[in-house]
């Protein structure tokens, strides 16, 4: 049912015109292409790439343990040699070991969003017409999670594509994508939760360079933590990316990582609105 409003007329009657709905995604999405987030999301991706070819060998963050071990080793060779996996694993691990990056890109993207949003008052004009800040904060969540997992999950699937390419092991490809797809979906959940965090610090943290800083020592604090104690599950966006890139049973890591991402997502979207 249309809401309708009375506007006087030279006749003096009253017509009857009905209002203009809101549209905050469509808001959200010009902050969207006035912040360029397409072009940032694809040069993180290029920088991604260009580090994982670049420096492909050996490991990054890594750690030994009683069942193989855990971290972004980007080295299939690195992998079989020195944890003894087959082959199909290592390239698997191996073509996830990109995982490090999406932090720092996502971090650069919030960032982004969050400094062009306030520039153009998109978010005030909005609250203005009488959006929630609950809609607010999924808008502004959608418009920056998609772009960035999106552009991660081609990046990382082509990468383990490289990995097998490059050691002329094409008949593991089926293998190698069987075992990265569930791995590479916790890792989405994790991410995205990591981004609702990182809106919610950039929101509260007027400074951003400041916020940008907090998240990213908060994350290297946490993947030492979690090489201090390979063996356990920690409840950190670290510890889930670490354990999904390397060789942990998934049944041991899905559950807590969905749970714990579903959980954080909410709190830092409700502070998030709070701070709208």
């Amino acid at each position: 049912m249309n809401t309708k409003c009375s506007r006087p007329t030279r006749g003096g009657r009253a017509s009857h015109a009905p209002t203009r709905r809101p549209h905050p995604f469509r808001a959200m999405a010009f902050v969207c292409a006035k912040s360029h987030l397409g072009l940032l999301a694809l040069a993180c991706t290029a920088l991604s790439c260009l580090v994982y070819l670049a420096a492909g060998n050996g490991a990054w963050m890594f750690a030994l343990t009683d069942h193989g071990g855990i971290g972004f080793a980007p080295d299939p060779a690195y992998w079989m040699d020195n944890v003894g996996v087959p082959a199909n694993y290592a390239f698997a691990c191996a073509g996830l070991a990109g995982t490090v990056l999406l932090p720092f890109a996502a971090l650069a993207m919030c960032g982004r969003f969050d400094g062009i949003a306030h520039a153009t008052g998109t978010q005030t004009a909005s609250r203005a017409r009488g959006i929630s800040p609950w809609r607010l904060g999924l808008n502004d969540f959608t418009c920056v999670s998609i772009p960035t997992l999106a552009l991660f999950t081609f990046a990382t699937l082509g990468q383990t594509a490289v990995c097998c390419l490059q050691a002329g092991c094409l008949e593991l490809m089926p293998s190698v994508l069987a075992l990265v797809v569930p791995r590479l979906a916790i890792i989405l959940v994790a991410g995205a939760s990591l981004i609702a965090c990182s809106l919610a610090v950039f929101r509260i943290v007027p400074n951003r360079p400041a916020a940008f800083g907090i998240m990213a020592v908060g994350f290297i604090a946490a993947c030492v933590a979690q090489l201090s104690f390979p063996e356990s599950v920690q409840l950190t966006h670290a510890s889930f990316l670490m354990h999904a890139c390397s060789m942990t049973d998934l049944s041991a890591i899905a559950v807590p990582a969905v749970t714990f991402s579903a959980i954080t997502s909410a709190v830092a979207l409700a502070l998030y609105a709070a701070r709208g």
